[in-house]
């Protein structure tokens, strides 16, 4: 307590005391605070002294355990964001045999495998479209949306579109052709292959046969295979064919008319008729030697089409030609 006397604190202690003799007494004695408080200042300086040192030497010695965490921390990000770009052949470079030097070579050796991987891809894309481009079929890949994800070349010209105006797009955005997106439909709502026939009006009229196939990734439908034949030349031979077939019905068919109609007129008393008689039989046979012309040119049509022979050209008197055809049909005229 503050003393009155001394005017300042003093710690104050009294305690009882007895003797046998039946005295008793009491013992205080008075210390001055000043010495207290001088030996709990130089505490206090030697404590915050020893704390000061302490924070100064742990962050020393956590900065150099830091730098030694940090820095090769930083070279893994560094060498990570590489590989994250594409660029597998920046390694870890640690010596340390520690987690961190574990993980420097987990992601060294999960760096190669996916360079590995990578590779192998590219050369799988590779022959897919030396394959796709190869084909003479028009081939359009497409996502479950209905999404074009890629068309090959042969199936641009069929629907006179490019590549990169197809790809990314819905179908009937970049092909306006609702038969095929019809099928492309029931494709996707029954999940089994369908093939038909179809005909392209725009830009040119066209005949394909049309193949739409799932694709399926772990069961669940994740687009559709559009294959197309172009068959519009096979159309086109069938067609000439059954022309062809029709002109040369129609062409044998003439010649032999003549000659029935001229044997008949001989039969019927034509023949004693010397001249006229003579006449005739000289028409028959030109009749007679323009059918084996014209066995000869669907035999030489054949030859043709098998490209066995090369094709012999002349020059022709059209005249001629037109003043026999008007003598060999001179009757009918009439």
């Amino acid at each position: 307590r503050y003393s009155s006397t001394l005017k300042i604190n003093m710690l104050y202690v009294a305690m009882p005391l007895a003797w046998p003799q039946g005295v008793n007494a009491v013992l205080r004695i008075a210390l001055p605070l000043v010495h207290i408080q001088q030996q709990l200042r130089e505490i206090r300086r030697a404590i915050i002294i020893s704390v000061l040192l302490a924070v100064g030497l742990a962050i020393v010695l956590g900065s150099i355990l830091a730098m030694g965490i940090v820095k090769p921390i930083n070279k893994i990000i560094h060498t990570a964001r590489k590989f994250s770009s594409g660029d597998f052949q920046h390694k870890i470079l640690l010596d340390s045999k520690d987690e961190i030097g574990e993980l420097a070579s987990v992601l060294n050796n999960m760096a190669s495998d996916i360079e590995e991987k990578i590779n192998e891809v590219q050369v799988h894309n590779q022959h897919l479209s030396a394959i796709l481009h190869s084909m003479v079929e028009g081939i359009i890949v497409l996502d479950k949306t209905g999404k074009i994800l890629s068309i090959n070349i042969p199936a641009e010209n069929i629907f006179n579109i490019k590549k990169n105006e197809a790809e990314g797009r819905m179908f009937l955005e970049a092909i306006p052709n609702n038969d095929i997106a019809d099928l492309i439909g029931e494709v996707s709502m029954k999940k089994e292959f369908v093939s038909k026939e179809l005909s392209l009006v725009w830009p040119v009229k066209k005949f394909f046969i049309v193949d739409v196939s799932p694709i399926f990734q772990k069961e669940e439908l994740s687009g559709c295979l559009v294959v197309v034949h172009d068959i519009t030349e096979i159309r086109r031979l069938e067609t000439m064919r059954k022309d062809f077939v029709a002109n040369v019905s129609h062409e044998l068919k003439t010649p032999l008319t003549s000659i029935k109609g001229f044997l008949e007129t001989l039969i019927d008393g034509a023949f004693e008729d010397k001249e006229n008689a003579s006449r005739f039989l000289n028409i028959i046979l030109d009749h007679a030697n323009r059918l084996d012309g014209l066995i000869n040119d669907l035999l030489s049509l054949s030859y043709l089409e098998s490209k066995e022979i090369i094709l012999n050209r002349s020059k022709v008197d059209v005249s001629k030609l037109v003043d026999s055809t008007i003598v060999t049909f001179k009757s009918q005229v009439k």
